[in-house]
Parts: structure tokens; sequence; C-alpha cells
């Protein structure tokens, strides 16, 4: 049975987009609308798949692939073949209980991957009405138990999860507790100093996270504020510049700036045993020029002492 997924026409004005190359958009367009896809844009997609598909070879797939995943339009798992599409829920949501449930099924049809959390905060966003049908019907993957605290303001909801299995080390602890909770410490400070989290610098921050760490972000993030750009590009490019140069962690970065100062500092300062700089000699014009502006300072400087003899 065919499936209709629904694209934004801003698609092509994206300004994302735009930056991408024909390759890229055409395969970025597959990925969405693959045979191979479900309803939730989180599915299983060899690159074997891909490559027979479009009929294209190993190396013609690759660059476009990989620039795909740098620049976050969507995220793989390498071992289990998984992709996931930011976003996806956005312009495709779940509209009913009954679509829900087959969202859950499709969801049970995938292996184990450390793509979960980050889908369970899409579901957050873009499906919070059934993230309860999700949790009782996947306990393993997005726990089981919900809680509803009273706060002097009115109701608040605290949502507990129990993993009985983890989705990445194997150690007992809710799937998306860790980086929800790092996430949600990155958008607040960027809130209160930059301004208005949109639902695509969110999705960057979410991706820089994963692939550094969070005080690494949260370091470029000051950086950005403290020179006074408020805005997300300025911060994205000091996260490539570090990324470029290896940089990974906030330690690694306060190394490299150390060692950057104290290379500056050391270039500023002459070899040992070398000449002093001699200033060229004047030219002629230049010492005429003196000549006469000293002897303006003489002639006045005479005129002031005759006035101070007078009075």
């Amino acid at each position: 049975m065919s499936r209709y997924i629904r694209i934004a026409s801003k698609f092509w004005t994206d300004e994302k987009v735009i930056k991408l190359s024909e390759e890229e958009k055409f395969l970025l367009l597959y990925i969405y609308t693959s045979p191979h896809s479900n309803m939730i844009g989180f599915y299983i997609l060899p690159k074997l798949y891909v490559m027979h598909d479009l009929g294209w070879s190993e190396e013609r797939f690759t660059k476009p692939f990989t620039k795909l995943l740098a620049k976050g339009f969507i995220y793989y798992h390498e071992d289990t073949s998984v992709v996931l599409i930011p976003n996806f829920l956005k312009y495709n949501p779940i509209q009913n209980k009954n679509q829900a449930i087959g969202a859950a099924k499709a969801l049970q049809e995938l292996p184990d991957n450390p793509l979960f959390p980050r889908f369970w905060r899409h579901l957050k966003r873009f499906a919070k009405p059934f993230t309860k049908l999700f949790a009782e019907r996947l306990p393993e993957r997005f726990g089981n138990t919900e809680t509803e605290t009273e706060t002097g303001s009115g109701t608040e909801t605290e949502t507990t999860t129990t993993d009985t299995k983890s989705n990445l080390e194997g150690t007992a602890k809710p799937p998306e507790e860790s980086e929800v909770s790092r996430s949600s410490r990155i958008f607040k400070f960027f809130e209160e100093n930059i301004g208005l989290l949109s639902p695509l610098v969110a999705e960057k921050l979410d991706y820089w996270i994963d692939d550094t760490e969070e005080a690494l972000v949260l370091y470029a993030l000051e950086k950005a504020v403290l020179a006074g750009k408020r805005n997300f590009s300025y911060t994205e490019g000091i996260l490539k510049n570090w990324t470029g140069q290896g940089i990974r962690t906030r330690k690694e970065a306060e190394i490299a700036e150390q060692e950057f100062r104290r290379q500056k500092e050391h270039s500023q300062q002459p070899p040992p045993g070398a000449a002093k700089k001699r200033e060229p000699p004047l030219t002629p014009e230049e010492k005429k020029r003196i000549e006469k502006a000293n002897a303006e300072i003489r002639k006045l400087t005479q005129q002031i002492g005759k006035e101070m003899n007078f009075s």
C-alpha cells in the first residue's frame, strides 16, 4: 500500500537546502520518500538499498550522504542501518490514537540503537498527546512510569522513565534522561543569553552535543555572548573551527587556547642576541621640517620668557 509523505513547499527556499549540491538534495528527497521508509521517519535503510534504488556507485553515494550527516539533515546508526529524519513528525504528525498505535508497531520492528533517545525527544515535541501511549507500549525503550505533582501555580507533569534495557552501554538508566537533561541546560542558557530558540537551532545544538560534548557547546555559547555575538551562527563557527582541529572537549579547547596564547607571546619577542631594529635615516625634507619646527619652538620659548620677565 502506498503512503503519502508531506514535504513543506519551503523545502526549496530553506537556507540550508539552498546550499546543498544537486546530489545532496536528490538523496535527501529519496530518504524522505524512500520505499523502505515508514510513517515516523525512523526506519531501517541499508546503504546498499539506496545505491541500488538510485543506481549509484558507492563512491557517488558516500560524499552526499556524509554531507547530509554532517549538516544534521539526517542521523544514521551504522551497526543497525537505521536512519532518523529530524522534524519528520513536524510535517507528518501523528493525528490520532490509531496512527499512534501504528507508529508504536513500527518502532517495535526496529533493532535497539542509540537513536531512540533522540526520537523520544521528537515525540515529546511533535506528538506530546501520545507519549504516554508510546511509553506504555514500549517500556523497554521509553520507560513505563509517569507521575503528576502539584505545584503552587497549578499542575505540573513530571515524567520519570525506567529503562530495563539500555540502548547504549547496557547500564540501567532512562534512555533519554541524560541527553534530555543536558540539552535542556544548553537550551536554557541559549534562551537566557542569546534569544528565542527555534526548532532548527535546537536540532543543531542537539547535533553538536552528540558530536562533541555538552561542556564544549556551552563553552562556545559563552564565548559568543562575551564577544557580543548573540547568534547561533557565530557559535557554530567556533565549534566548526574546534572540530576541524580535532577538538571535541572543553578541556582540549582550553589547552589549545593556552598554547595559542603562548605561541603568540613567544612570536612577539625578539630572539636572543637579535639586533635592535634600526630606524631608517631621515630624508632631507623630513630634516627641514624638524629644523623648522625646532626653530618655531625656540622662538615661542623666548617669547614666553620675555613676557614672564616683563611681568
